[in-house]
């Protein structure tokens, strides 16, 4: 059903994934999502329009045919709905065209259209279509909805044969039937009341004109009713002929009737002029009109092909210039300007391009050009490859040859000398054209060595350069050698000389610069992205811009930059450059012609801004062919004094007229044509629900903009998955799969040729239901229940290791009783023997006293030792969580049968610090404690116990002998379990103080967060 378009005189076309035509039997979407804004601007006037100026065969010129997609060839009826898009009445079907792709409406897949044959069409302001059929009625294409119209079939059967439509300003809409006479409808019914008598059956042409009155045409005259009065006009001295084809009114209010004899104007509804061949007219049988909106009448003709009245004179477009057929059936011209040409065999459009070329047909003597050059006098020379050198002054062509006295027809590079004269090179010669007269000169290189260069230094002195051999110059009517220094074996494109006098070679080695008589040779490794430079082209700010094989370079203030990379204009072949008016730089390559801005190559070269804004133009813009000769052929592009920029090309010299470019202004309507999701067709409207479980989903669209629609680019996005927009080129067709539950809105802009982007687009929102395991309430209570069963787990894991360790700790406990109760107090009583051995025998001798006051001693460390060890295996208050009563209980054990008098004090609400932590602020206590008991002599120890707001501090005081902080390691009383306690502090982010002096006590504190 839908088929890509490819167009046949210009042969490239842009890729359209995705846009797969609709199978038989099933009806392709009319419904479509579509820009709102945009659809507006198609009412406003356009920049884009036919240049009246130039013959109707300079227009761009395109046909489509059933090879390129229509159903059939026959094209009957054009115009354009106010979404943008272009239908096409074709004895084949309805057909709907975006530039790119026709899609195609008929009985089989479409049930509202009961016949193929579409006469007549006609677009409503409001974005309706009627549609005329050659048996099938009337129809009506609304809201993406294609329904008959009228009364049915068995109530009148002639309105089944529709050949023209008219939809007035009171609402009726006035059908011409073929067979029925007129008929006019009001609502939706018949007003056959108020249905004039026509002069014929057969009407073929109706329309209201800005008076009110109605005219129709018939096979049999003419009739203009105007305030329920008829008047009917026949064959003889009004009408050329009674067959009337068609009736249209132009911008002064003037109507033109076309006949079968011929055209007749009405000027206030009287006849004005007549034009049949007796009085010039170039045509017979006048089948349709347009005026276009620079006032020009375009007129198709039966067998005559198309006219344009432009004045009292007529310009003729035939088969001859391209036209498909001769045979014109309708013409309409769209917002952009361009002029849809229905023939008898396809679709043809004209529109303003750019370019023009001079060819063969205008005098040229050969298509193949070669070199371009542009002299004093504002001629414009052109070296041929076969036909010589063509000279075009004033629009005329003088052609000189080997005849004339060329060294051959096969011209090379061009120069124009100080003298004004005109050098010419070739193969194995240079030839100089002064005053008329050509003169000819053998080079030393002989047959077979090209000249590839020609050019003067800064004492005017011609230089020719041969290939790869030694530079040379002119003397005398002879070629001696030039400057050794410039003898490198380098064969040489192009010479420029710099306003300093300096000479710059495009060599395939680099590019070389020849200055005070010290040749230097630039390359990559300077800068270029390429060592073949090709041209050299000097601004008037100095700077040089290089050609060379993989794109273009600047060189500035000693610096190459190189113009190639990503974010600039690529890497291609770049031959010649030229500069416009206004700053732009034009240079023809292998991508075609591109024009970009300085200031742009600028910034982008300082790194100011990418990527660089510019313009590729080719064959679709005018020129011929956009291919130039491959040997880099040198001058291969000149500017006339006027501004007018010429190209050399393989298909004659492609020119333009920068002061003259149109920008197309319009930003093209765009549309989503269709959505499937998993292959399956999706509504194209608001409110879509995609059931669960669907995995691909692809969104077709397009850009409605006619002028260049291989250069229409797009961007998409899908809000609620993508992050930033896809730039798509011109692919027609975003991709997604996998995509989770949620809702989406797929948006899409799009701009034209010149870059004019329609930034509201249109868009599509859609919600992809999820399955029921991927639903919110499922997935709550999927959560809680592993939750439930991790804490479940968590429990059984807990009560496990708790009963483990309840075990340990019974085990513990029972060996710290045992400790406690033997080995413990075991000692404690050989302490107590020995305490009293020592009072009982005061008269003890010195040795035994000594040996009595070591086992005390060893006694009392033991029973310390023993103490302690117990405690490590024993903190049971700590165990319970009750860090105030493990610390009460350990100074009650350590202090227990001793004079030392210790209290504990508890400030604050205590609470959980975490096990780690109230583990170590008790051994931190302990620790301090225990150095209280055993160094500080002190008779009373304060601990001191603080909750406060996000802190525990812990504080250990004794009254006794102190000690010096600062003092060594030699200090005995330095270094008590310190590091023990600074170390277990560190582990739960506290710090721990020692503050003591000799003779006054000492004081632990313990400061540590408690979360």
């Amino acid at each position: 059903m839908g088929a890509r378009a490819p167009r046949r005189r210009h042969g490239f076309y842009p890729s359209a994934q995705g846009l797969s035509s609709s199978a038989v039997g099933r009806a392709p979407s009319l419904r479509v999502a579509a820009a709102g804004c945009a659809l507006t601007l198609l009412g406003g006037p356009s920049l884009l329009a036919l240049d009246p100026s130039r013959p109707p065969n300079r227009y761009g010129h395109d046909v489509w045919l059933t090879r390129d997609g229509l159903p059939q060839e026959f094209v009957q009826a054009i115009t354009q709905t106010r979404d943008g898009y272009l239908w096409i009445g074709s004895l084949g079907g309805l057909v709907r065209f975006d530039g790119v792709r026709f899609t195609v409406f008929d009985p089989s897949n479409t049930p509202g259209l009961k016949d193929a044959r579409i006469l007549a069409l006609s677009a409503r302001a409001d974005g309706a279509l009627w549609i005329g059929t050659g048996a099938g009625g009337v129809a009506r294409l609304e809201h993406g909805l294609l329904r008959p119209f009228g009364p049915p079939e068995s109530a009148d059967r002639s309105l089944k044969y529709v050949r023209s439509l008219q939809e007035t300003a009171d609402g009726s809409l006035w059908v011409g039937t073929s067979g029925g006479g007129l008929r006019r409808f009001r609502e939706g019914r018949r007003v056959a009341s108020e249905e004039p008598a026509s002069p014929g059956h057969t009407v073929t042409a109706v329309h209201e004109d800005r008076r009110g009155r109605l005219w129709f045409g018939t096979t049999e005259g003419l009739a203009v009713l105007e305030g329920g009065r008829l008047v009917r006009y026949d064959a003889g001295a009004v009408l050329p002929h009674s067959f009337v084809y068609s009736i249209f009114e132009d911008h002064a209010g003037a109507v033109w009737v076309g006949t079968r004899g011929g055209l007749t104007r009405f000027q206030d509804g009287a006849p004005a002029a007549t034009f049949t061949r007796r009085n010039g007219f170039p045509a017979d049988a006048v089948r349709t009109i347009w005026e276009d909106r620079h006032a020009n009448l375009w007129i198709g003709t039966l067998g005559q092909g198309l006219l344009r009245m432009s004045g009292d004179r007529f310009e003729s477009f035939t088969s001859r210039d391209g036209l498909s057929n001769d045979h014109v059936l309708c013409l309409y011209e769209d917002q952009e300007g361009s002029l849809w040409v229905g023939t008898q065999r396809g679709l043809n459009r004209l529109k303003d391009v750019p370019f023009s070329s001079y060819t063969t047909r205008d005098g040229l003597s050969h298509d193949a050009v070669n070199s371009v050059l542009r002299t004093r006098d504002d001629s414009v020379w052109v070296g041929t490859d076969g036909g010589g050198l063509d000279r075009i002054r004033d629009g005329q062509v003088r052609v000189f040859t080997a005849r004339d006295g060329l060294g051959s027809d096969y011209i090379g590079p061009l120069f124009e000398a100080r003298d004004g004269s005109l050098w010419a090179g070739g193969d194995g010669y240079v030839s100089r054209i002064a005053g008329g007269r050509v003169t000819t000169f053998r080079t030393d290189a002989g047959e077979g060595r090209f000249v590839s260069l020609l050019g003067e230094d800064a004492q005017g002195r011609l230089l020719v350069g041969v290939g790869d051999r030694p530079l040379q110059r002119f003397d005398s009517g002879r070629l001696v050698p030039y400057d050794p220094a410039t003898d490198r074996g380098q064969y040489r494109f192009s010479l420029t000389r710099d306003r300093h006098g300096a000479l710059w070679f495009g060599t395939v080695e680099g590019l070389g610069r020849f200055q005070d008589g010290r040749y230097t040779l630039f390359t990559e490794k300077d800068g270029l992205p390429e060592n073949t430079v090709h041209s050299i082209y000097e601004d008037g700010q100095g700077t040089l811009w290089i050609a060379t094989t993989a794109g273009l370079c600047r060189f500035r203030d000693g610096r190459f930059a190189s113009l190639a990379g990503p974010g600039g204009l690529g890497r291609g072949v770049v031959s010649q450059i030229l500069e416009d008016d206004a700053g732009s730089l034009w240079m023809n390559g292998r991508r075609g012609i591109v024009r970009v801005r300085k200031q742009d190559l600028d910034a982008y070269a300082e790194g100011r801004a990418s990527p660089v804004p510019f313009a590729v133009y080719g064959v679709e813009d005018g020129m011929e062919s956009a291919d130039y000769n491959p040997s880099y052929i040198q001058p291969a592009a000149g500017r006339t004094a006027d501004g007018r920029l010429w190209f050399a090309t393989t298909k004659g010299v492609a020119v333009i007229d920068p002061h003259r470019l149109k920008a197309n202004a319009l930003p093209p309507p765009v549309v989503i044509e269709r959505v499937t999701v998993d292959d399956d067709p999706v509504p194209v409207g608001p409110g879509v629900r995609i059931p669960p479980g669907r995995e691909k989903f692809e969104f077709h669209y397009t850009g409605l903009s006619f002028v260049s629609p291989e250069k229409v680019r797009f961007r998409y996005i899908l809000e609620g998955f993508d992050q930033a927009w896809t730039t798509a080129h011109d692919r027609r067709a975003a991709y997604y799969t996998n995509l989770p539950p949620g809702r989406y809105r797929f948006r899409v802009t799009a701009a034209n040729n010149d870059g004019v982007w329609n930034e509201e687009g249109a868009a599509f929102e859609f919600q992809l239901q999820p399955r029921f395991y991927q639903t919110r309430v499922f997935q709550a209570l999927a959560l809680l229940m592993l939750l439930l069963a991790a804490w479940s787990v968590h429990r059984l894991r807990v009560a496990r290791v708790e009963a483990r360790f309840a075990a340990v700790m019974a085990e513990r406990n029972r060996m710290a009783r045992e400790l406690h109760d033997s080995l413990a107090q075991g000692l404690a009583g050989i302490a107590l023997h020995a305490g009293a051995l020592r009072e009982s025998e005061p008269a003890l001798s010195e040795p035994a006293g000594r040996h009595l006051d070591t086992i005390s001693h060893l006694v009392e460390s033991s029973l310390a030792e023993a103490r302690g060890s117990v405690w490590d295996l024993q903190p049971e208050s700590l165990r319970a969580g009750d860090l105030p009563a493990a610390l009460a209980s350990m100074v009650r054990e350590l202090t227990v049968d001793t004079p030392v008098k210790a209290t504990v004090e508890v400030r604050g609400t205590p609470r959980r610090l975490g096990r780690q932590a109230e583990r170590n602020v008790f051994r931190i206590g302990q620790e301090a404690m225990t150095n209280a008991l055993k160094h500080s002599r002190s008779g009373q120890v304060e601990m001191v116990l603080s909750f406060e707001p996000g802190r525990v501090e812990l504080r250990v005081r004794d009254h006794g002998r102190g000690f010096d902080p600062a003092a060594g390691p030699g200090d005995p009383h330095a270094g008590f379990g310190l590091t023990s306690m600074r170390e277990r502090a560190d582990q739960i982010g506290g710090h721990v103080t020692i503050s003591s002096r000799p003779g006054g006590g000492t004081e632990v504190v313990l400061q540590a967060p408690t979360s």
